[in-house]
């Protein structure tokens, strides 16, 4: 949950009938921030789509379903990682929905690419903190 005001494109396309549907992710929002929810009072800390600096920020891997609220949202969060000269693996899993690769199926070849690019962004991070101690 990056974006507390709940107004981009995927929020809209699943305001219902998803596993987490729009109107999941304002309550949510609401539960967490109460009347603040998409206020100026709302801090980065608390919704870090907020955030207008995102330089010197650590490696960061995203990735969000094609068809679920987060999709936006996260895109542009990564955009903006980007734009601060920040670095951020992203990935958008077409077709998908919110929790698809919790599913206990790597079978699945979706699944599966979605872990093992976990793991890989995850394992070359790792590597990299070895190399530098």
């Amino acid at each position: 949950m990056l974006d507390d005001r709940c107004a981009s494109v995927s929020d809209q396309q699943f305001e219902y009938g998803s596993p987490w549907s729009g109107v999941s992710n304002r309550m949510a929002w609401t539960h967490a921030l109460g009347d603040d929810r998409a206020t100026d009072r709302v801090t980065p800390y608390q919704a870090p789509s907020r955030a207008v600096d995102l330089a010197n920020l650590p490696p960061t891997y995203i990735d969000a379903a094609e068809c679920e609220v987060f999709r936006d949202p996260a895109v542009l969060y990564a955009m903006n990682m980007w734009r601060c000269g920040s670095t951020c693996e992203l990935h958008i899993w077409p077709g998908a929905f919110h929790l698809f690769d919790g599913m206990d199926n790597p079978q699945v070849p979706l699944i599966h690419a979605a872990i093992v690019a976990k793991q890989t962004w995850l394992g070359r991070i790792m590597r990299a903190v070895d190399l530098d101690q």
